[in-house]
């Protein structure tokens, strides 16, 4: 019998040399407006916890999620120590613009990428995804586009996972001034 540090509640576990699965994930996140999801469960007949996630597509409010585990037996004693392997679940995607000759990049978006999934402890490390296809993008009114820090699911993109450029070029000798916006779209998958 343990006794909670925050509230004093009593916490039971099993006897000394029992196998326990310990688990941590942050940050806590639950259903949102935008849309950002991560809850821990416990699947029947699995010894294992699973994380699902749902990424958020509003660039603003993106966040990095750092989930671990590790089974260690107990032994019993009131002040044990547990060491948790903690790692980043997402991948961190750094798109910046440079100065163009002529013109200006007025939207970049990512499109066909997966944003759901569940990942198992038990799974060696791989997500299995299950969301449909969503769009991340970014618009300027004036001056270039970037994108800061975005944080996606790590996945293998499918055929129609594309990078889309659009930019808007000064038409030359327009009175009054004009420009033609033009797009620029690159497959993601012949990328990696």
């Amino acid at each position: 019998k343990y006794v909670g540090q925050d509230d004093g509640k009593e916490i039971y576990a099993p006897g000394a040399g029992t196998w326990l699965y310990f688990f941590a994930y942050g940050p806590h996140m639950t259903v949102t407006e935008s849309g950002q999801t991560a809850n821990l469960a416990l699947r029947e007949n699995s010894q294992y916890p699973y994380l699902e996630y749902t990424a958020t597509t509003d660039l603003a409010k993106t966040t990095d999620l750092i989930f671990g585990g590790t089974p260690k037996p107990i032994s019993g004693e009131i002040n044990e120590t547990v060491g948790l392997n903690v790692s980043h679940f997402l991948a961190k995607v750094r798109i910046h613009t440079g100065t163009i000759a002529a013109g200006r990049i007025t939207s970049i978006s990512l499109k066909g990428i997966k944003n759901a999934g569940t990942y198992n402890l038990g799974n060696n490390g791989m997500w299995t995804l299950s969301g449909a296809t969503e769009t991340y993008a970014k618009t300027a009114a004036e001056g270039n586009v970037s994108f800061d820090d975005l944080y996606l699911m790590p996945q293998e993109f499918t055929d129609d996972a594309k990078l889309e450029i659009k930019v808007a070029v000064p038409v030359p000798n327009s009175d009054p001034a004009q420009t033609r916006e033009y797009i620029l779209t690159k497959n993601l998958k012949a990328l990696v």
